[in-house]
């Protein structure tokens, strides 16, 4: 009975130093202060006498402990404190150029260096590291022949280097299909590739980044006495998309309601080589019809090359239909960062049976170079926590047997700001223009929608030039939904009448997830600023994002 009751009463723990001078050094330490057992408070005083000595009180000792109901009170003799230690070392072990990369503010001379005590088990743990990532995975370093003299450490670096480990042989398990060319391009995965822990966990973050694959479980090396197997465990995963939306306003003549929508089918990985293909539909309700297709083939002939093809295809009620095809072959510098180069070609047929309303037929033809760099984020509902993409070309327009020079600019660039475990802002900049004599209508941008400036109809807004920041404050409700805010503003430039306006929109939305992928309901007023408000300029739209 009495064991039963010493067992459960709450301990305290108070630590002091002898030296009242020492005890605000002793308050920095953090400590358990309250314990259940004895077994557990002495665990927690070996545990403080082991963080002094770390901080150079090499001949610490326990002075007293005493015990008044259930409160310890535990007082330490620091004695003197040794700040600095020096160690020599073997210029065949380590060379003088590696110690200052490792300890690039210490004293370093030829055959020692000079480091602060405290410091010590960080420094021991870099050297390791260094040599870890040089393929030693098994390297040991320890300090020998220690010697006190006053303030000063002095010891032996030893170091025992293990053989160079290269990776053999990389096994999948689960999803034996994974393509190959993404353990050597992505992953950085291949015979001779050298071993380290880094390398381990390097692998199994940049796993998190495919859309197609997931981690059953951590990495596993198996060590022989010639080889080395690592051992990935993964699962294919559902990546394919489907985005549909559907919006209604009323017709501008008041008389029933005006229908518009579009489908957006993504298919990811289907033939296991991590390739991309997509297919876009839009109608707006006005007889503005687009239709886009997209291929893109990742890391083609196991280099770092991933080029994509596109066609897009634009028709204007009866006034013009436009093509366009585009070919964007990036190489991929790593996970994040690509560079590459862009050729683009269109060509536009005037359906009207005269060229007024500044609408012609013409042929373009560009070549440029593009950036893109994205950090992601590993959740449904906030993919990207940063992203930018930027792009130029230059290239010529044939029309009516002239020849005019072009450029155009493109950027766009997304930014999720953390404020709170609940709380996001989100930014997102939409900006182009394009350079050149004589636009035409059929050449122009086509912004407005729920993927651009919210409050007006899908591609409804011509513009030379344009740019727009689209902020949202979304706030978490759980796990699987936020709330957010819609605060869109831009600005427009159309040469072809000669004529800027600045844009706006305030709406809110609500987003969540379901069983079949994520449902977005958003309402949102646009308007021109140099038009009236009107709330009959609202629109609400219901965009659902179904994974398969």
């Amino acid at each position: 009975m009495n064991f039963g009751f010493v067992f459960g009463q709450k301990l305290i723990l108070k630590v002091s130093a002898k030296d009242s001078t020492n005890t605000v050094l002793i308050n920095t330490i953090h400590y358990q202060k309250v314990h259940f057992s004895k077994i557990s408070l002495d665990a927690s005083l070996d545990s403080i006498h082991e963080k002094l000595e770390r901080k150079g009180f090499l001949n610490v000792s326990l002075d007293t402990l005493i015990k008044k109901d259930t409160v310890y009170f535990a007082t330490f003799n620091l004695k003197n404190r040794n700040k600095t230690i020096r160690i020599y070392y073997a210029k065949k072990d380590v060379a003088k150029k590696t110690i200052y990369k490792i300890v690039p503010h210490a004293k370093v001379e030829d055959g020692y260096f000079e480091v602060p005590l405290e410091n010590l088990s960080e420094i021991l743990d870099a050297f390791v590291t260094v040599f870890e990532a040089q393929g030693n995975s098994f390297t040991q370093v320890s300090l020998q022949k220690i010697q006190v003299e006053k303030r000063l450490i002095n010891a032996q670096l030893m170091i025992k280097k293990s053989r160079v480990r290269k990776i053999d042989k990389v096994v999948i398990n689960g999803y034996k299909e994974f393509p190959k060319t993404f353990l050597r391009n992505f992953l950085h995965l291949q015979p001779t590739t050298l071993f380290s822990r880094k390398k381990l966990n390097e692998s199994s973050k940049l796993i998190a980044f495919l859309p197609f694959v997931t981690e059953m479980k951590p990495p596993e090396v198996l060590f022989t006495k010639d080889s080395t197997i690592l051992y990935l465990y993964l699962k294919k995963k559902i990546s394919n998309k489907f985005d549909g939306l559907v919006g209604f306003t009323s017709k501008e003549n008041g008389n029933g309601i005006l229908f518009n929508g579009y489908l957006d089918l993504a298919l990811h990985n289907i033939f296991d080589g991590g390739e991309s293909f997509s297919i876009y539909w839009k109608n707006n309700g006005n007889d503005r019809q687009v239709f886009d297709l997209n291929l893109k083939v990742p890391y083609i002939f196991n280099a770092r090359f991933s080029p994509s093809v596109e066609l897009n295809i634009y028709k204007q009620d009866s006034s013009f239909i436009s093509t366009k095809t585009k070919l964007n072959v990036p190489y991929i510098v790593n996970e994040r960062l690509s560079l590459g180069i862009s050729l683009q070609s269109e060509n536009s047929t005037n359906l009207l049976t005269s060229n007024g309303d500044n609408i012609n037929d013409f042929k373009t033809s560009f070549y440029g170079i593009n950036y893109a760099y994205q950090i992601f984020n590993n959740n449904v509902l906030f993919p990207t926590k940063f992203s930018v993409f930027g792009e130029f070309l230059s290239g010529k327009k044939k029309n009516t047997g002239n020849t005019t020079n072009q450029t155009k600019l493109y950027l766009k660039t997304i930014y999720l700001w953390y404020v709170s475990p609940r709380s996001h802002l989100y930014l997102q900049n939409e900006t182009s223009t394009l350079l050149s004599d004589n636009i035409l209508v059929n050449e122009l941008f086509r912004i407005g929608g729920v993927n651009s400036i919210r409050g007006f109809n899908e591609e409804s807004i011509f513009a030379s030039t344009y740019s727009y920041f689209n902020i949202e404050y979304r706030y978490n409700t759980n796990t699987s939904s936020y709330l957010y805010s819609i605060t869109d503003v831009g600005y427009i430039d159309n040469e072809t009448i000669q004529q800027s306006s600045q844009i706006y929109s305030l709406g809110l939305g609500y987003a969540f997830t379901t069983k079949l992928g994520v449902l977005n309901l958003s309402y949102a007023i646009g308007n021109f600023s140099s038009r009236p408000f009107d709330i009959n300029n609202s629109r609400f739209h219901v965009k659902i994002v179904s994974f398969f």
